[in-house]
């Protein structure tokens, strides 16, 4: 079902293309580290369903002009001359997390209860849920360092619709990584 759900995200502009390698990538980390013969056919299986439901639109996508085409901006100068907003990205990352009247303080609980609960974090399906979000926020940190112009309006628009994306899954892991620390004080 998630090689199937990967398959569509690549019907959704660029964005939906860096989604399906961070599950890719997530997933072999993981499968990596916990590495048997069946995990691994279980990857080959997923990709191959990822690649045989998406080659169709790749294909015809190959021919379209795109506004923006983020893999040719993706090389080492182009990264180098951009890396001085590294510093302003991380800025406003922190700065929309911490905007009280947006969020409360869900997203100080989120990593407090990440820090309380750590082991519990580290283990599978919650670390898959606890990389998504890590990974995905390092795309759009890349994005706005290969293409920064712009970079004020993007800021405002990427992260809003990056934590607003994020919202629900922060609300699930937080009350997953806290129902342990729950348990153990009913025993």
């Amino acid at each position: 079902m998630s090689a199937l759900f990967s398959s569509f995200l690549i019907f959704t502009k660029n964005e939906g293309s860096a989604f399906v390698l961070i599950n890719l990538l997530i997933l072999g980390i993981l499968t990596a580290f916990n590495f048997d013969k069946t995990k691994f056919k279980q990857i080959i299986l997923y990709l191959s369903i990822v690649c045989v439901l998406s080659s169709p639109w790749l294909v015809f996508r190959w021919n379209l002009s795109m506004d923006i085409d983020y893999p040719h901006l993706l090389n080492i100068s182009n990264v180098l001359n951009n890396i001085n907003i590294l510093k302003y990205i991380f800025a406003a990352f922190v700065k929309e997390f911490l905007t009280f009247s947006k969020w409360n303080l869900l997203w100080v609980f989120l990593g407090l209860s990440t820090l309380l609960n750590f082991r519990y974090t580290l283990k599978l399906p919650v670390l898959y849920l606890t990389l998504l979000p890590f990974f995905s926020f390092l795309m759009y940190m890349v994005i706005c360092i290969v293409e920064p112009s712009d970079i004020n309006e993007k800021m405002y628009t990427l992260l809003f619709r990056l934590v607003i994306h994020f919202l629900p899954l922060a609300v699930f892991l937080m009350a997953e990584q806290l129902n342990p620390l729950f348990r153990r004080e009913q025993k």
